[in-house]
C-alpha cells in the first residue's frame, strides 16, 4: 500500500548528502548574511553625527568630564549640518606619543594609521590636538592655512592655540583645567584629492565655519 505523504527517511538522507556536499558553501552564505543584516540594522540604527572631529594628542586620554565638557561645548558653534533638527559633534580621540610606554607602541601606529586613513577618505576636516600633536601634525604640513579667520594663528598661520581666549575661558570648559588646545583645519583646495566627494567643500565650509565660531566665540546653537 502507497503513502501520499513525504517519506521522512528520504529527507533526511537528502538533508545529510546535502550537508555532506554543500556544508562550507552553507556556511559561508550564512556568515554573509548575517553581515549583510548586521550592516543593515547598523546602518539603521547609526548616530547621526554632523561632525566628527579628530583630538590628536600626546597620552591616552580618558573619555572622561573634561572630554565630554569639550564635546558639549563645541556642540554650541555649529548648525545643524544634515538637519535632523539638532546639532551633534563627535570628538575621536588618538593618541600618538609611545614614549612613555613602548608597550603602547603598536596602539600609536594603529592609531596614526587611522588618522591618515580618515583624513586622505575626506573624515578629518577640523582637528584639535595638544602641543604634541599640533608640531607633529604642522611637521607632516596636513594643517591648512586659516589666517584669513586666525590673524594670530600659530604654526605659519595654521593653528589656533585657544590658550587665554574666551571659549576656554568660559564656564563649561571649567573641567578642562590647564590642558593644552590647539584648533586647525585639514589641507584643502582645488587639487585636493576629496574634491571628488560631492560634499567635501560643504564639510570643510562647516568645520571652518565652526572653527571661526570658536576663534570669535559666537554660540550658534
Amino acid at each position: 500500500m502507497s503513502s501520499s505523504g513525504k517519506n521522512p527517511d528520504n529527507f533526511a538522507k537528502w538533508l545529510d548528502n546535502f550537508w555532506y556536499h554543500y556544508k562550507f558553501h552553507t556556511i559561508a552564505v550564512v556568515i554573509l548574511l548575517t553581515v549583510i543584516v548586521f550592516g543593515i540594522y547598523q546602518l539603521i540604527n547609526r548616530q547621526k553625527v554632523d561632525m566628527t572631529i579628530y583630538y590628536v594628542c600626546r597620552d591616552p586620554v580618558i573619555v572622561d568630564e573634561s572630554t565630554a565638557a569639550l564635546t558639549q561645548t563645541i556642540q554650541h558653534y555649529g548648525y545643524d549640518y544634515d538637519g535632523d533638527g539638532k546639532v551633534n559633534i563627535v570628538i575621536k580621540t588618538l593618541f600618538i606619543g609611545d614614549e612613555y610606554n613602548e608597550q603602547n607602541a603598536q596602539l600609536v601606529e594603529d592609531n596614526l594609521s587611522e588618522f591618515f586613513t580618515a583624513y586622505q577618505g575626506g573624515g578629518v576636516m577640523l582637528i584639535i590636538t595638544d602641543g604634541y600633536g599640533a608640531k607633529y601634525i604642522s611637521e607632516k604640513e596636513l594643517f591648512g592655512d586659516i589666517s584669513d579667520i586666525a590673524p594670530d594663528a600659530e604654526y605659519d598661520g595654521t593653528v589656533f592655540n585657544a590658550a587665554g581666549s574666551d571659549f576656554i575661558n568660559q564656564e563649561s570648559m571649567e573641567k578642562w583645567g590647564d590642558k593644552e588646545l590647539y584648533f586647525g583645519l585639514r589641507v584643502y583646495n582645488e587639487d585636493s584629492f576629496i574634491n571628488i566627494q560631492k560634499d567635501a567643500k560643504d564639510r570643510y565650509e562647516y568645520a571652518k565655519s565652526v572653527l571661526k565660531n570658536i576663534i570669535n566665540n559666537t554660540q550658534v546653537s
